[in-house]
């Protein structure tokens, strides 16, 4: 073996163990990166084929990286309503365009809905299947970009809704006050609906309910009315009867 030879076994002995050093580094630095997975250095000899009993020709070693992307992360609980995590396996399907993307995997599910509803990790749309009102998605239907703002259109009117608030025991009869409440049209847009609460007697008040208004535009709702129910209560705060019983609202 000659000392060329020798030195350059050595230098890459040394090269290898660094590469394996970056690789070690790196898994420390992104230890709070959501979704990463560790990386292994796995060496492995070079050899060469001039080698024979009389005369030694060193080769040396070389290092490659295996991502363990298939690896179970930890599950952390988060506040952002549209993260999502991966217990087991499988891969979240993103695209990078809205339209005609190339198709990526990801197990990293921090998804955060852009200004047009689309939920969107690092520039890359999460898909999904369109289903209908059952749940169920059309045999042979392909993968589209999820977009949070489409349930809006696809939406049910609101045909019930429970009401918990505190009226004064100590207003004078005649005395009003205000609330709103958030109402859904048949298309599954916000309206604001008015309300009025006017004491009418000792432990009585009536509630009237204005005509639910666009959230956007203000504009009143089509197809609905005002109503007003009439409320008694027990001398101990709790609630007596409604006229009418239940409660119906127009």
């Amino acid at each position: 073996m000659s000392l060329t030879g020798a030195l350059s076994s050595a230098i890459s002995a040394l090269n290898a163990q660094s590469q394996s050093l970056s690789m070690i580094s790196d898994n420390i630095a992104n230890a709070d990166t959501t979704g990463y997975k560790t990386t292994s250095a796995m060496f492995e000899d070079m050899v060469t084929a001039s080698s024979s009993a009389q005369s030694y020709s060193s080769g040396g070693v070389n290092v490659s990286g295996r991502a363990n992307i298939t690896q179970q992360g930890l599950l952390s609980a988060t506040t952002n309503a549209t993260d999502v995590g991966i217990q087991g396996a499988g891969y979240f399907l993103t695209t990078d365009a809205t339209a005609g993307g190339s198709a990526f995997y990801t197990r990293n599910g921090a998804f955060t809905a852009d200004n047009a509803g689309y939920l969107v990790n690092n520039g890359y749309y999460l898909e999904g299947y369109r289903t209908d009102a059952d749940g169920n998605h059309a045999s042979g239907a392909s993968p589209v970009p999820i977009n949070t703002q489409v349930a809006s259109t696809s939406g049910s009117a609101t045909t019930k809704t429970t009401i918990a608030a505190n009226l004064p025991s100590d207003a004078a009869t005649g005395d009003t006050y205000t609330s709103s409440m958030t109402v859904y049209d048949s298309l599954g847009a916000a309206n604001s609906m008015q309300v009025t609460w006017t004491k009418t007697g000792t432990n009585t008040w009536s509630a009237s309910f204005a005509d639910p208004t666009s959230t956007s535009d203000t504009t009143t709702a089509t197809g609905t009315t005002s109503s007003t129910v009439d409320i008694a209560f027990n001398s101990d705060g709790s609630l007596a009867s409604t006229n009418p019983s239940p409660a119906i609202i127009g």
